[in-house]
């Protein structure tokens, strides 16, 4: 979980910029095996969803070694709410294209029995 941390006056100075770092090394301790995939969605109970998706993104842009981690996306919209689902997964993945292909159109399939 992410928390907006607070001053005494009530002003916010933003999170903790050690959770970043934390987030990565635990990613980049799982990606020890590159055959690891890492699906996640980001939680919806507080309606601050979108603002995971574009944290995670901006911790893997910041802190991933992008020749070997590839951060895949798809967002589905359901009625009034917004899921946001990203995997993680090596280059070095046996079945590469086909897992990101598998991936996208799950997502597709889902929109399609929405409609």
């Amino acid at each position: 979980q992410l928390f907006i941390i607070k001053k005494r006056n009530g002003i916010h100075i933003g999170t903790d910029v050690k959770i970043g770092r934390t987030v990565s090394s635990i990613v980049h301790s799982f990606f020890r095996n590159p055959s690891n995939i890492l699906v996640y969605i980001c939680d919806t109970s507080d309606k601050h969803q979108a603002a995971r998706d574009r944290k995670f993104k901006i911790w893997f842009k910041q802190y991933a070694s992008l020749d070997d981690l590839v951060f895949v996306s798809e967002v589905i919209d359901v009625e009034d709410d917004s899921y946001f689902a990203s995997m993680i997964l090596s280059r070095r993945t046996t079945d590469f294209y086909q897992i990101q292909t598998t991936f996208h159109d799950y997502f597709q399939d889902l929109r399609s029995k929405l409609e």
